[in-house]
């Protein structure tokens, strides 16, 4: 572990060892911030794993990472691949799996990055109540983020995405997942966007929550508790230039969109197969 400070910021260096990754019990860190109370920016990227962002009371960034074991597999040979040619026959294999994990804080932005190819790496994050997120991962993990009162940017390739009492405005993009969101209060000038391939979202407000909704399903159908006024609204045609000659290519997409209470700030729905719920919250 490695610290270093200066008059303008504070970066938290952390390579985790083999040691703790053969134990299987997770590495605990408390990055301390720049300027504790004020709002912080969390910034998390991970090749392969899970990401669980929660807040606490304190007025710090704490990090615990757990390097997944992996199933038992033929032992490599010198390259890292597996030992195809029999060479490590009745030998015991060794392994050293690490998580590769870098922490850097710089004026209460918190970044967090693994670079861990061959084990998946889940992390449990704990922030202030008034923190912003971007987070990101790529295969082998869900994505939760619980409480946070700031701008929520959330990716996952193959996982699930869940938001809980978050509030604020959310970005939000599962390629092969679904999405579940509770929101306790909705910025009231900013616009959300909830984008799946193939899954369903699931979207919780409050009773009195103002909003316009743009919806749009494919394959999928869309329901809602709150009492919606609806039209069905066609983009397009947009044409492209043609890519040869006597080639015309015509796109037309419609969707639903609906106001609840009035209307307020715009949320997109992009599904492909699944549904949509739009839900009152206390029904």
């Amino acid at each position: 572990m490695r610290f270093t400070k200066s008059s303008l910021s504070v970066a938290v260096a952390v390579i985790f060892s083999s040691f703790f990754c053969l134990a299987q019990q997770p590495e605990r860190v408390a990055v301390p911030l720049s300027s504790p109370g004020k709002p912080v920016k969390l910034e998390v990227s991970l090749m392969s794993g899970a990401i669980t962002v929660k807040t606490h009371t304190g007025n710090d960034v704490i990090v615990e990472a757990l390097v997944r074991p992996t199933e038992a597999e033929e032992p490599p040979h010198s390259s890292g691949k597996p030992d195809v040619e029999g060479k490590a026959r009745g030998m015991k294999r060794l392994t050293n799996p690490t998580a590769g994990l870098e922490i850097e804080e710089e004026n209460n932005k918190v970044s967090v990055q693994s670079s861990s190819l061959h084990n998946a790496v889940d992390l449990v994050i704990q922030v202030p109540p008034a923190t912003s997120v971007k987070v990101n991962t790529l295969h082998n993990g869900d994505v939760l983020i619980e409480g946070v009162t700031g701008e929520i940017e959330a990716g996952s390739t193959t996982g699930n995405i869940t938001l809980k009492g978050v509030s604020g405005t959310a970005i939000v993009n599962a390629l092969a997942g679904e999405i579940n969101a509770t929101f306790t209060r909705l910025a009231p000038d900013k616009t959300m966007s909830l984008t799946t391939l193939s899954g369903a979202i699931d979207l919780t407000l409050p009773p009195d929550a103002r909003a316009r909704l743009n919806l749009k399903s494919q394959m999928g159908e869309i329901f809602s508790d709150f009492d919606m006024t609806t039209q069905t609204v066609t983009s397009g045609p947009e044409s492209n230039k043609p890519a040869k000659a006597g080639k015309y290519r015509v796109k037309i997409e419609r969707a639903i969109v609906g106001t609840i209470n009035g209307g307020g700030p715009e949320i997109q729905f992009k599904t492909f197969t699944g549904n949509i719920y739009i839900r009152k919250a206390g029904k």
